[in-house]
């Protein structure tokens, strides 16, 4: 059985756009952690072929690539006031709902026979992001994937530093399905190094405006 997979190219000297392309990949039904590897190893394998200059990287927090995993939603870690959270939770904490509340507002404590624990109350409708200040509308997600992937980075150089040793220029992302998901952090990733390449990664790191505008070319 081959499964469909989605890996982001970055393409500096074009605006910094992003390729995404399809690989394929065998599965294996009920993955044992032998069968994961070989997952892996398949489709690195494939998209070295579609181009020799390709250095993959499979970006999740269960591959066996250890720089996948800490690149991963789970692995990438980000200060949310004085705290480290994961860029998963980060993106959950930025969304703000109607009546401007924002994720965290709707867990609340409650006494239930004399104990006290927490109470989700009902999300409503989702209205726009909000991160550090900055303001993104529904359409503009993937920006703010950029941008969370761009501060945890920050704050994280040896991560950073290991990005552009290693010279992956390729991320793939075998979660990732344009019909159902709104961003991903493959694609991120490949802008990052788009950015790395052409010199220009602290100048957009710092201006989220221009991080937003080099989304507009994809």
């Amino acid at each position: 059985m081959l499964k469909k997979s989605f890996a982001f190219v970055a393409q500096p000297h074009a605006h910094f756009r992003v390729k995404m392309l399809e690989a394929h990949y065998d599965s294996f039904g009920d993955k044992t952690a032998e069968d994961t590897h070989l997952t892996n190893h398949i489709l690195r394998k494939k998209l070295r072929a579609l181009d020799a200059s390709f250095v993959p990287l499979d970006i999740a927090s269960k591959t066996d690539y250890e720089d996948g995993r800490q690149l991963s939603e789970l692995g990438l870690k980000i200060l949310n006031g004085k705290t480290e959270i994961n860029l998963k939770a980060a993106l959950k904490n930025s969304i703000v709902y109607q009546g401007r509340k924002h994720y965290q507002d709707f867990v609340e404590e409650v006494m239930i026979d004399g104990v006290k624990k927490k109470r989700r109350t009902k999300l409503t409708k989702p209205i726009y992001f909000e991160w550090d200040g900055y303001k993104f509308i529904l359409a503009q997600e993937q920006s703010l994937v950029d941008y969370l992937v761009i501060c945890s980075l920050k704050e994280h150089p040896e991560l950073l530093e290991n990005l552009q040793e290693k010279g992956y220029n390729v991320f793939s992302d075998r979660r990732f399905s344009p019909k159902k998901s709104s961003h991903s952090l493959a694609n991120s990733l490949a802008l990052v190094v788009a950015l790395i390449k052409e010199d220009l990664f602290e100048e957009y790191a710092n201006n989220v405006t221009l991080l937003i505008e080099a989304r507009a070319y994809h």
